[in-house]
């Protein structure tokens, strides 16, 4: 946003380049606005708002060339909305006294867009289950910004998948017209797969849940005043069981002489890094060269948001080095450049060479399973539970006082559970 003096007076205006996606409708370049003021505060002030009235406005204008209905309607209503008035579908309008829609007409005359918003000329369009997930990831655009491609894009499909799972079983309907016999053909369709063991009920939950989630967030965002018919639906599951690497299958087995000889070496070394620090797998695969302290009195690497979005504020901690792990990243200072950003790449390659190889102590192991086994080493070796969440990047239970557990306590702990 930019403002300048003009003038004898030295009335402050408002500057702004046409973004490139708004060009072909608008062809100003540079549009120059006078903000009538020449208090540089109050400038600032009126200029925040013309900005966002004239990415309203070519929103408006690009959604409809678009044929784009939530978008066209969202944007009418913000225009409205900078003109001080509550959107009003002309039908609507035409209910109130002859009085208001004049009020109206003055409001938006000059501008095209104005008047379209201040006379409501978009009615609100019908939303329809297959449009809800793109409908909710509008609305919670906030939520998900920090998320890298990889996140984005394990974040987007399982929820267009229950999405679609929903349409298939009970038809594209109108988010008005979704009722508890339609869950419930849902549900019913889950419980019978469940029953047969070919899915989990943890599975058929997490549909729900994502189904809850969207309608519940669409409905109240967008004032449509409808009841969760999602809600309360969730199977019976048993809690899940963790199975973690005995101390002697990854000393005896995984670090075994030549045992990860033909995984290649960023692989195996993401795999050694997760023995001695019990860090999630993408953690390590999006550690950047900034983050990695080898030189450091006490080599660790920081866990932080850098194009990544954390699993949770706790996952944000310092990550002591030490045996195999800490040689691990040795040999590879910059990081893992090839799975950076491609966590599920490595999972899905390092399981893969896990169990063609005899290096899974079950079937139901993983290489996920070093995370649980360094966790249960530390429990057996009477480490704190606080201190413990924290090396494992949990909450701590109650209220939380303090900074915690200081690096070389941390480093201290990795140690006396080091294998390796």
């Amino acid at each position: 946003m930019a403002i300048r003096r003009r003038g004898k007076a030295g009335t402050w205006h408002h500057y702004k380049r046409v973004p490139k996606r708004y060009e072909s409708f608008d062809a100003r370049g540079i549009v120059l606005t006078s903000l009538h003021t020449t208090d540089q505060a109050e400038a600032r002030e009126k200029a925040a708002r013309m900005e966002r009235l004239m990415l309203s406005r070519w929103e408006a204008m690009r959604a409809g060339h678009d044929d784009d209905a939530h978008r066209y309607h969202d944007a009418l209503r913000e225009i409205a909305e900078a003109r001080g008035m509550v959107y009003l579908p002309a039908a609507e309008l035409r209910k109130r006294p002859v009085t208001e829609t004049l009020e109206r007409i003055e409001a938006g005359a000059g501008d095209p867009q104005a008047l379209e918003a201040t006379l409501g000329a978009a009615e609100a369009p019908v939303l329809r289950m297959s449009d809800l997930f793109t409908r909710y990831e509008a609305l919670t655009e906030d939520r998900h910004t920090g998320k890298s491609a990889d996140q984005l894009r394990r974040w987007r499909a399982p929820r267009l998948k229950a999405v679609r799972n929903f349409t298939e079983l009970a038809g594209n309907l109108p988010l008005r017209d979704v009722g508890k016999p339609h869950v419930h053909r849902l549900r019913s369709w889950w419980w019978e797969r469940v029953k047969a063991g070919t899915v989990s009920a943890g599975s058929a939950n997490k549909d729900f849940s994502y189904l809850s989630a969207m309608f519940s967030t669409v409905a109240k965002m967008d004032g449509l005043h409808l009841d969760n018919p999602f809600r309360d639906i969730a199977l019976q599951e048993k809690e899940a069981e963790k199975f973690p690497f005995s101390t002697a299958w990854i000393r005896e087995r995984i670090l075994a002489a030549g045992a990860l000889a033909e995984l290649n070496s960023e692989a195996a070394d993401i795999l050694l890094v997760m023995v001695n620090t019990g860090c999630r797998p993408s953690e390590v695969c999006d550690l950047l060269p900034e983050h990695i302290h080898l030189d450091a009195n006490i080599p660790h690497f920081e866990i932080r948001p850098d194009g990544r979005e954390l699993k949770t504020s706790y996952s944000r901690r310092d990550v002591p080095l030490v045996g195999v792990s800490l040689e691990a990243l040795r040999r590879h200072p910059e990081g893992f450049p090839r799975y950076r950003g491609k966590p599920s790449n490595w999972s899905a390659m390092a399981n893969k060479f896990l169990r063609g190889h005899g290096l899974l102590e079950t079937e139901k192991h993983s290489a996920y399973s070093l995370r649980h086994a360094f966790s249960d080493r530390l429990i057996a070796a009477g480490c704190e539970d606080r201190v413990r969440k924290e090396l494992m990047g949990h909450r701590p239970e109650g209220v939380v006082y303090g900074n915690g557990a200081a690096l070389d306590l941390r480093a201290d702990w990795c140690a006396r559970v080091a294998v390796g």
